[in-house]
């Protein structure tokens, strides 16, 4: 979200005048026009080949409650028709309404075109932090391949548990706080037609602890059993495979087409602490009305799990959100 941000406001902001410009969308206009873009027009400018961008937050989470700050973002450009950004770099500061004082680093660098690697870092005065390195390129093994790298460590106390099956209620909901770290790699290559396979592979540990906030009672006291197993780190090797049939007319704003996917994430001791496996399939189809107008998306999901009895609910299939339901 950060990064569309930034190049959101490097191309409203600072626009390339040797580029032809399209015509503006009615999404676009109402982009350009509302109140933040405005603020972050009004504090940016530009040294030389580095715009420096100052992007004002306003968000609001269910769990954290509402949150604002400032994120001023230093884009350094090149003289490369085609790879234009070098690096961004955008440190921010925000205040939480239940986090308190947050600072955060991020770091991103543009090596080729479609090859990017980016650190971020924060600390919140609650029980949050977050450090992250990720790597992304789009030519892997041939022009449509795609290799993703991506290793993490953070707590993030904004998940919610409310027990299992349809007759829970919101009352049921306790927060806590998910301590993960790990790596995980994955590579795509095109099979045949809009034929792709995916091949991954991840190492991560896992615990939780009581959340700072929600009802009066605590995970503990309301759910014992799941808090004395998921309390205790536990340790996790899945390696998964996956088969995508895509024919939509865009990867992030499809209007027409239909998107196939199928599954399966395999986890089995002695490296990890559970074997069991995890099957998903989905199927969406996009259905476009009055000339590109409406857009109705039709989609079905299905996740099951095989040898899972003991598994801590975390890594169970959900229903709905990450923190909704668990089957």
């Amino acid at each position: 979200m950060i990064i569309l941000l930034v190049f959101l406001a490097v191309s409203n902001v600072f626009p390339q005048t040797s580029q032809t410009k399209e015509p503006e969308t009615k999404a676009v206009k109402i982009l350009k026009n509302n109140f933040i873009t405005k603020l972050s027009d009004a504090l940016s400018f530009s040294l030389g080949r580095t715009d420096v961008l100052t992007i004002p937050i306003f968000q609001n989470n269910k769990d954290l409650g509402s949150a604002y700050g400032i994120m001023p973002a230093a884009v350094f450009k090149s003289s490369n028709d085609e790879n234009p950004i070098k690096a961004v770099i955008a440190p921010s500061y925000q205040r939480s309404e239940k986090l308190g004082d947050e600072f955060s680093y991020r770091h991103y660098l543009f090596i080729e075109k479609g090859e990017l690697a980016m650190v971020r870092f924060s600390k919140a005065e609650g029980p949050r932090k977050e450090a992250v390195f990720w790597y992304y390129s789009d030519s892997f093994s041939g022009k449509n391949g795609t290799l993703d790298i991506y290793a993490f460590d953070y707590l993030d106390p904004k998940y919610s548990f409310y027990g299992y099956g349809p007759d829970t209620k919101d009352s049921f909901g306790e927060n806590y706080v998910l301590d993960n770290r790990g790596l995980r790699a994955a590579a795509s290559m095109s099979l045949f037609g809009k034929m792709k396979a995916e091949l991954r592979s991840a190492y991560f540990e896992k615990r939780i602890k009581d959340g700072p906030f929600g009802s009066a009672s605590t995970f503990f006291s309301r759910y014992p059993a799941d808090f004395s197993q998921s309390s205790q780190r536990k340790k996790f090797f899945l390696n998964g495979i996956s088969f995508f049939l895509d024919t939509t007319d865009h990867p992030f704003l499809p209007k027409i087409g239909n998107f196939l996917s199928f599954s399966a994430d395999i986890s089995a001791t002695p490296l990890s602490s559970h074997s069991y496996a995890l099957y998903k399939a989905q199927v969406k189809k996009y259905y476009n009305f009055f000339s590109g107008r409406q857009v109705t998306a039709v989609r079905y999901e299905m996740e099951w799990i095989s040898g899972g009895g003991n598994v801590p609910f975390y890594q169970l299939p959900s229903l709905g959100e990450s923190s909704g339901l668990r089957a």
